[in-house]
């Protein structure tokens, strides 16, 4: 049988030399390809657009949450970029600077895979799912698809909109 002798650490100076320049490089290259792949996130991010252009990209009025709830207010529009596998537009809506929805519109038919009932508003049949989220609230999840049209709307059961103001919601938008 034949002995094998265990690897050891370098023991010249010349050898701790070379580690740790092979060290250094897979560092800087770890470095770079997670800049890079934060930088890829951020250019996938929906960027801000006006009523406008949303109409234009689904080729058909914007659809909106109409009824209204205190002093909740449109806060902001977005497209998601033509990289993005599923572009849709992203309707955000706030009370005073908390957004506490957000109505998502793509072109296609729907398919939820997150339901925990099904419950008809607004005329249309709508699959509901809610779950609690990090700072305690609960996320209301919609999701429905109408004229050639897939949306998804959540609500944050905060700043005073309950479980039935979320349900009028879903049920006005158009």
């Amino acid at each position: 049988m034949k002995h094998v002798r265990a690897p050891s650490f370098p023991r010249s100076p010349r050898s701790w030399k070379a580690l740790t320049l092979t060290l250094l490089v897979i560092a800087v290259a770890a470095f770079v390809g997670t800049m890079l792949v934060a930088g890829q996130g951020e250019n996938n991010r929906a960027s801000l657009t006006d009523e406008g252009t949303a109409a234009a990209f689904l080729g058909r009025p914007l659809p909106e949450i109409r009824a209204a709830f205190g002093s909740m207010h449109r806060s902001g529009i977005g497209i998601d970029p033509a990289t993005a596998q599923n572009r849709a537009v992203h309707v955000s809506y706030a009370i005073g600077k908390a957004n506490v929805a957000v109505l998502t519109i793509q072109r296609g038919s729907l398919v939820p895979v997150d339901t925990q009932e099904t419950v008809v508003l607004g005329g249309r049949t709508v699959s509901v799912a809610s779950h609690q989220i990090r700072d305690g609230s609960v996320d209301v999840g919609y999701a429905w698809s109408a004229d050639g049209l897939a949306y998804t709307l959540h609500v944050n059961l905060a700043q005073g909109v309950s479980r039935a103001t979320a349900d009028g919601l879903a049920a006005s938008v158009r």
